[in-house]
């Protein structure tokens, strides 16, 4: 049996009444709330809705390059998102002289020990 047709099996298991929560059950319950209300921004939303216009796109990418790249420096992954979004923010006509002055988040969690970096990724 490969380990693709255990895993299926596995997690049958878990639809199958009187199922008790698993740990990856209660990860995904506890961190719900995050994503959802992303779903619920403004800027995502027009962006499902195909409605966002190239400005409030722009704004919307500058935020987001202010949470990630202080964010992949802190937990010391390779800047990928950000590099993706200084790309994105040229492209859309930004200067990149002037990414580094660009408003950064600086309310990040604790990220110093290997769980805080594992639990924020």
């Amino acid at each position: 049996m490969t380990m693709i047709a255990k895993r299926t099996a596995a997690d049958a298991d878990g639809c199958r009444e009187g199922h008790t929560p698993s740990c990856h059950d209660g990860l995904r319950a506890a961190t719900q709330a995050p994503p959802q209300r992303l779903h619920g921004h403004s800027g995502f939303s027009a962006i499902l809705d195909g409605t966002i216009g190239p400005n409030d796109y722009r704004a919307l990418l500058v935020r987001l390059y202010g949470f990630y790249q202080p964010f992949e420096l802190a937990v010391g992954l390779e800047p990928i998102r950000t590099c993706w979004l200084e790309k994105d923010l040229t492209w859309l006509g930004l200067d990149p002289a002037s990414l580094p002055g660009l408003p950064r988040c600086t309310d990040l969690p604790p990220l110093t020990t290997p769980d805080q970096r594992l639990g924020a990724l």
